[in-house]
């Protein structure tokens, strides 16, 4: 075969199929959330693999809720697909920033309970 046929656009009167999106947003939120859980890994891990990645949690998680979205926002004006998707990218970044916040808001909170 030649090949221009291989390099030939859609056929015509076919539709292309639409982008989908979220796909980005998704995978920071996952990994915001794997970030998460590296402090509770097992002693035989080094510590700075098990304390490092907790310091990416909140800035990763809130790369996840933004890119997430903008990325609702562009599947609902194109009507693409991805909103599933962009959904829980914001769900699971939001997810890893609250936990962390909580658990500091707690532990000031115990602090100063101490303190007085």
């Amino acid at each position: 075969m030649s090949s221009a046929l291989h390099n030939a656009g859609p056929a015509a009167g076919t539709t292309p199929r639409p982008k989908p999106r979220g796909t980005v947003p998704l995978a920071l939120g996952i990994a915001a959330i794997v970030l998460l859980c590296c402090p509770a890994l097992p002693e035989s891990v080094p510590m700075w693999f098990r304390i490092v990645p907790g310091y990416l949690v909140v800035p990763v998680g809130v790369c996840a809720v933004v890119s997430g979205a903008v990325s609702l926002r562009r599947a609902r004006r194109d009507a693409t697909t991805g909103r599933l998707r962009a959904h829980s990218a914001i769900a699971l970044g939001a997810l890893a920033v609250a936990i962390p916040v909580t658990l500091v808001t707690l532990a000031l909170v115990s602090l100063s309970r101490q303190y007085q």
